[in-house]
């Protein structure tokens, strides 16, 4: 199993394209109400984090693209607890695209204009 990490940053660049990898990795927590459900990527988030835009890499089986109040696109696939994954984020205007893993193509690849440009962390 993966060493526990995190680094965390906060880019306050506000520009309307915004290219970030990372790699993310569920930390084992015991079962229950603390149990961890998601690692997630953060961007084009507002001062406050109250606009923002976030990729989720979910053990219910998911990456999911979200901003407040709304699932933006949604991709399926088997998420393995204390793996590490490696996600990539391009967004460009209202374009936003998400690769899993290196892979060749994005498994989110949609249009949301709400948020222009922001910082990201």
């Amino acid at each position: 199993m993966p060493k526990p990490f995190g680094k965390s940053f906060w880019q306050s660049v506000r520009a309307p394209f915004v290219a970030v990898k990372c790699r993310i990795c569920y930390i084992p927590v015991p079962a229950g109400p603390r149990a961890a459900a998601a690692a997630a990527l953060t961007f084009r988030a507002s001062a406050g984090a109250s606009a923002h835009y976030t990729v989720n890499v979910d053990a219910a089986g998911l990456v999911k693209l979200w901003r407040p109040g709304r699932d933006v696109a949604v991709y399926p696939t088997p998420i393995v607890r204390g793996r590490t994954y490696h996600l990539k984020v391009v967004a460009s205007g209202a374009s936003i695209r998400v690769w899993l893993d290196h892979g060749a193509s994005p498994v989110i690849n949609t249009v949301d204009g709400s948020y222009a440009a922001a910082c990201s962390g």
